[in-house]
């Protein structure tokens, strides 16, 4: 049933070559938007698939964050308190070299108080050891 090449196709063979080829054009653009479906399942699988993970880092880093900026707050608290302490260290410091100060500047202004603040202070001393 098949046409040589030197035969003249009949009006019959020449539709059912017609429709043969029109057939097979059919099938062959089938398998091609087939194939293009494939690929798009594919690559929406992937996207799929990064788009989840991506998800998950943003979530791991918002813990992150919240765990970051918690432990920020507990240091700056911290570091208030620390401070402050730093403060009432200095204040003590500055007071005492006050003191230290103002006995200097006495003993060298009146030599004679120096002996007399000292026995004193060494009594002192000497009842709270006992």
């Amino acid at each position: 049933m098949g046409l040589c090449v030197y035969e003249v196709p009949t009006s019959h063979q020449s539709r059912q070559y017609q429709v043969a080829l029109f057939i097979y054009r059919w099938k062959t653009r089938c398998k091609k938007l087939e194939r293009e479906v494939d690929r798009s399942k594919h690559t929406a699988e992937q996207t799929i698939e990064r788009n989840e993970q991506i998800h998950k880092e943003l979530e791991a880093n918002r813990t992150q964050l919240t765990t970051g900026n918690q432990q920020m707050e507990h240091l700056k608290r911290e570091l208030g308190e620390l401070l402050a302490w730093r403060a009432q260290q200095d204040e003590n410091v500055n007071r005492k070299d006050s003191e230290v100060t103002n006995r200097l500047t006495s003993v060298v202004s009146d030599p004679g108080n120096f002996d007399n603040e000292f026995t004193v202070h060494h009594a002192w001393k000497s009842d709270s050891v006992k």
